[in-house]
């Protein structure tokens, strides 16, 4: 190992401000970061461009806080950046292939660097600072060798991150379209197509497929003796009036382009009126007449008071109901004030899950150093992170939180996520909701938007409170059986996979941070698959143990 000043091997480019006017929210120009509350896991989001900046970072780049309470904080530049006056990026001079070695040689020595800031308050590291700053470097083979193994590390920690970002959102998306959009799956399980006898052929799952509760939901299932008029509403507006023995089949006969000519060209939306005969005389009699110009006009007519009023008014009365029978029929909940899929109920927020808020903790037998019990604030929710223990004796095991409970901050931060890891307990101010009626993923996603709102509701100059009261006025929107079986079976399936990935990431960046320092001192050094201990020299300002054991978890 050499002893070289950090210029040495690394060039720092410090941020400069870009002048006000040059600055926009919509794009303009090119990305500008101005400190850590845009930094993500890996990578930043920004939300500010300029036209006119002056100091940049490049693809690769390490992204480093130098002003304020956040100084040492870093982050990877995925892209090209504008760099504000809080900012640094720093970059290897043997190139990318060594700055996740440069990163983590920083990281270790951060505390150092730290003692060498200005500022009264918090600190402030300038370029002269950085750029002299004494460090122990590795030899060049060896610096890449330890650069490859975190990189791999860090590479799989962030696979892990994407994976639970697009579980997350394919999660959410399946919410909108299920619970807020309503359309779910609502094939009846012993449908099948009108002339077959298996319930599970090709075409029954073809159907099912496109069977939602807004397009066909509540239909009659054919028996092979009934007939059905049935009026389909078009994109644009535009109405289809057909019969058949089938409404599930001849709706997704149409929907697929094998019905009519007309519905090839107007996309259908769904069924808005059927009507039921006891032969198909009839029911083709009352086919013509629907395609009456008086029937066309009735059909706008009842359609409209849909669009207007809902399938029942807010003030109940007959003459703003339509009289028209559609699929997808919403029922109108008063609690609510609005409609929801007929057959589902509303219940209050405590008849859904178990309710427990934290326990009052004495700050007397707080620690850092893992004396005790971990005990979980309002900061470490978000982070799933553990930042204080507890040595207080006799706790309740009602405030140990399980893995997949969703844990909500009621003061300042409204934080809001799943809990991952084992043997915490709950502080004071914070509550835990563990699974009853409904799944966890589903009930985190019906009271998230009452939690922003009241979080939002809050004056700047107010610290905000969420009180018992404040939750107690939940109301909870309860699927029908069949549904609500069949989102949990997904959900919980979803969230077990997201509390694995993030299990393997808290490992990994265990054993990551376990042998860093004796990575930066040559103690261990990476041969590609497996690392190996070799006799180091004392290096000043490092301590590592290399046969201390690595305890995981």
């Amino acid at each position: 190992m050499s002893k070289v000043q950090l210029s040495d091997i690394a060039k720092i480019v410090m941020g400069q401000s870009p002048k006000g006017e040059t600055c926009n929210l919509v794009g303009d120009g090119k990305p500008l970061l101005n400190g850590p509350t845009e930094f993500g896991d890996f990578y930043p989001i920004a939300k500010q461009f300029t036209t006119a900046g002056n100091r940049f970072s490049i693809k690769g780049d390490i992204l480093f806080c130098v002003r304020g309470s956040t100084t040492g904080r870093m982050n990877w530049a995925d892209r090209e950046y504008v760099l504000g006056r809080g900012l640094a990026s720093i970059r290897h001079k043997k190139g990318n292939n060594y700055n996740h070695y440069l990163k983590y040689l920083i990281d270790t020595n951060l505390d150092s660097i730290l003692k060498s800031t200005s500022g009264s308050t918090f600190p402030n590291l300038t370029s002269e600072m950085l750029n002299s700053f004494v460090i122990n470097v590795l030899s060049d083979i060896n610096a890449k060798k330890v650069n490859d193994f975190l990189k791999n590390i860090d590479a799989k920690i962030e696979l892990n991150n994407r994976i639970n970002r697009e579980l997350e959102a394919m999660a959410k998306t399946l919410y909108d379209y299920w619970f807020v959009q309503f359309d779910f799956p609502c094939l009846p399980s012993d449908y099948r197509p009108s002339g077959q006898v298996n319930p599970n052929s090709d075409l029954a799952e073809k159907i099912k497929a496109f069977s939602t509760y807004t397009k066909v939901g509540g239909l009659p299932l054919p028996d092979g003796i009934k007939w059905f008029v049935y009026v389909i509403l078009c994109e644009a507006g535009s109405f289809y009036k057909g019969m058949t023995n089938d409404l599930y089949r001849r709706f997704y006969e149409h929907y697929t382009g094998q019905g009519a000519d007309w519905t090839k060209t107007h996309k259908p939306k769904k069924i808005i009126h059927w009507e039921q005969f006891n032969t198909q005389d009839e029911a083709r009699r009352r086919e013509e007449e629907l395609k009456t110009g008086f029937s066309r006009t009735w059909l706008q007519r009842e359609n409209e008071k849909i669009k207007k009023y809902g399938y029942k008014a807010i003030d109940g009365l007959p003459a703003h109901q339509t009289r028209l029978m559609p699929a997808g029929k919403m029922v109108y909940n008063a609690e609510l004030k609005r409609g929801i899929p007929e057959g589902w109920e509303v219940k209050t927020f405590f008849k859904c899950c178990r309710v427990q808020y934290g326990f009052p903790f004495s700050t007397d037998y707080f620690n850092t150093v893992g004396n005790g019990i971990p005990v979980i604030r309002i900061r470490d929710i978000l982070e799933n992170s553990i930042s204080n223990y507890s040595s207080e004796q006799n706790i309740d095991t009602k405030y140990l939180i399980n893995k997949g409970d969703i844990l909500v901050g009621m003061d300042g931060n409204f934080h809001i996520n799943y809990w991952a890891k084992d043997n915490c307990y709950l502080n004071q101010r914070a509550v835990k909701l563990s699974e009853t009626i409904l799944p966890n993923i589903y009930l985190k996603y019906q009271i998230e938007p009452f939690i922003k709102l009241r979080e939002k509701s809050v004056s700047r100059t107010t610290v905000g409170h969420l009180s018992d009261k404040d939750l107690k006025s939940l109301s909870i929107i309860i699927p029908s059986k069949e549904v609500l079986s069949s989102i949990t079976s997904i959900y919980n399936g979803v969230l077990q996979r997201m509390i694995q990935t993030k299990n393997e990431n808290q490992h990994l960046s265990e054993l990551r941070d376990w042998l860093l320092p004796m990575l930066m001192n040559g103690q261990v050094v990476s041969t590609g698959s497996t690392t190996r201990a070799e006799v180091p020299e004392p290096v000043e300002g490092i301590a590592a143990e290399p046969n201390v054991e690595y305890k995981k978890g």
